[in-house]
This record gives C-alpha cells, structure tokens and sequence, in this order.
C-alpha cells in the first residue's frame, strides 16, 4: 500500500511515510512562522498585504486549531485511539488533520465551523 498521502491511508496521519510527514509539517510551518513571504521589490502597501493575510491565516488556524483539539479529546472520551480519530476526521470532513493545520484563513475559519457543528458524539 502506497504511503505518500493522506488518501492513501484514509487519512490516518500514523501511517503515512516519513518524507511525505516532513513535507506536510513543513507546509503548517510557513503558517506558524514569523516571517511571511513579500514579493521583491514589492512597496509597502503590497508588503502590509501580504503581513495582513499571514496574521488573519494564523489566527484562523489557531481558531481550528482550537476546535480539532476538541475534537481530539472527544474522540479520546469515547475510547478512540489517535489512528480511529484521525481516519474518522478524514471521513468526517473531506480532509486530514495536518493538511487542515495548512489551510488558508477562509478555509481554515469554513472547516473549524463544520467541526463545531459536528461535535456531539
């Protein structure tokens, strides 16, 4: 079975091999870093853009963030190892959770919504 991405193995995150792991966490670091990405040569107006769509995407991600915590410790209450979560996630909501974790703000704010509403068991 091929391991090189999350629909592979039912987006169990567990099971995927280490160089698609590493390329997945290093999509959700450009989210968490400090420094955003300007275009050269760009004026400030451009540079002022690009640093508001960075902390509106980072404060998105922190909201559903949030929220798959939660879910999380859900899955945990009802007995579910991480393996379990993450493939009933997938299932759930179209998409893996570290793929979630790189989502732009509109998406990120769009599935930690879908999340909420789906907690109750």
């Amino acid at each position: 079975m091929a391991r090189s991405g999350p629909e592979y193995v039912d987006g169990d995150i567990v099971e995927l091999d280490a160089e698609t792991l590493a390329a997945m966490r290093g999509a959700v670091a450009q989210v968490d870093a400090t420094q955003y990405n300007v275009p050269y040569g760009a004026d400030r107006k451009v540079a002022a853009a690009c640093r508001k769509r960075h902390v509106g995407r980072q404060a998105a991600q922190q909201i559903l963030r949030d929220a798959l915590a939660w879910y999380g410790g859900l899955q945990r209450h009802h007995g579910r190892d991480d393996s379990e979560g993450y493939r009933r996630f997938y299932f759930e909501h179209g998409t893996d959770v570290l793929s979630a974790m790189a989502l732009n703000e509109r998406e990120a704010i769009k599935l930690a919504e879908r999340v909420y509403k789906g907690i109750g068991g």
